[in-house]
C-alpha cells in the first residue's frame, strides 16, 4: 500500500481541527458560581487548554443561594441525595441543553445534575440535545445519588444509555458532605471508572490527579473518534 501525502495531510488537518473544537462545560456546586469555581480549577483548566486545546465554559446555575447559585432547591430538612423533589431541576436542565459541549466537568450538586443530564442525553427524550452536541466524556467529583431522579438514572442504566459515555467519578474517602457510598451508587449507573482519594469534598487538582484526568480523557476521546 502506497502512502498518499495528500491523504495524510488531509487526515492531519481533520485531527487538528477535531482537537481545536473540543468544548468543556463545567458545572459548579451548590452555593458557588462559575467564576468562583473557575478560580479553584485553574490547574485543570490549564491542563485542558495546553493538552487538548480546549475551551472551558464555567456555567452559572439559575437559582440564587446566599452569595452563590444552585441548580435546584429543596426543604431545609432534606439534602440533594434524599430530597423527594428537586425544585427547579427541569429549568436547569433546559438551560444546559442550550449549550454546546463535548466534555462535562461537575462538582457536588454540579456533578449530580451532570449525571442526570448524561442519563437523558441519548434516551430519545431530548432531541435538541442529540441534534446539537455529541457528549464524549465526563469527570464528576463529590457527587451523590439523587434519589428524586432514580427513575431516570435506572432507566438509563437498564437501557445501557449511561454506559455509552465514558465517565470518571472522583470520590473522597473522607467526604462528609456527600458520602462515598452514595457517590459509588451514582458511578455504578454509568459503569464508570472511579478515582478514590483520601481527601474530603474537593475536586483534586494536584499533579497526580491531573495526570489521571489527562490519561482518562485521551483514552475516552480516542475511543470515540
Amino acid at each position: 500500500m502506497r502512502y498518499s501525502p495528500i491523504f495524510g495531510a488531509f487526515f492531519l488537518v481533520i485531527m487538528i481541527e477535531s482537537v481545536r473544537s473540543l468544548k468543556v462545560l463545567a458545572l459548579h456546586g451548590s452555593g458557588n458560581t462559575g467564576m468562583g469555581w473557575k478560580a479553584r480549577m485553574e490547574p485543570v483548566v490549564s491542563m485542558l487548554e495546553t493538552q487538548f486545546s480546549a475551551t472551558v465554559e464555567f456555567a452559572d446555575a439559575p437559582f440564587p443561594k446566599g452569595n452563590g447559585r444552585c441548580w435546584w432547591t429543596f426543604t431545609h430538612e432534606e439534602r440533594s441525595m434524599n430530597a423527594k423533589r428537586l425544585v427547579g431541576l427541569e429549568e436547569s436542565l433546559a438551560s444546559l441543553r442550550d449549550k454546546q459541549w463535548d466534555v462535562l466537568l461537575g462538582h457536588s450538586q454540579g456533578a449530580m445534575i451532570a449525571g442526570i443530564l448524561l442519563a437523558t442525553e441519548r434516551s430519545g427524550k431530548n432531541t435538541a440535545v442529540d441534534r446539537n452536541k455529541h457528549p464524549r466524556a465526563a469527570i464528576l467529583s463529590g457527587a451523590a445519588y439523587p434519589q428524586a431522579a432514580d427513575s431516570v438514572l435506572q432507566d438509563a442504566k437498564r437501557r445501557g444509555i449511561a454506559s455509552r459515555i465514558a465517565s470518571l467519578h472522583v470520590i473522597g474517602a473522607a467526604d462528609t458532605v456527600n458520602p462515598p457510598t452514595s457517590a459509588r451508587r451514582l458511578a455504578n449507573v454509568f459503569d464508570a471508572q472511579v478515582l478514590e482519594h483520601p481527601g474530603g469534598h474537593v475536586f483534586p487538582t494536584g499533579d497526580g490527579a491531573l495526570e489521571i484526568y489527562q490519561t482518562f480523557l485521551r483514552r475516552a476521546l480516542a475511543s470515540q473518534g
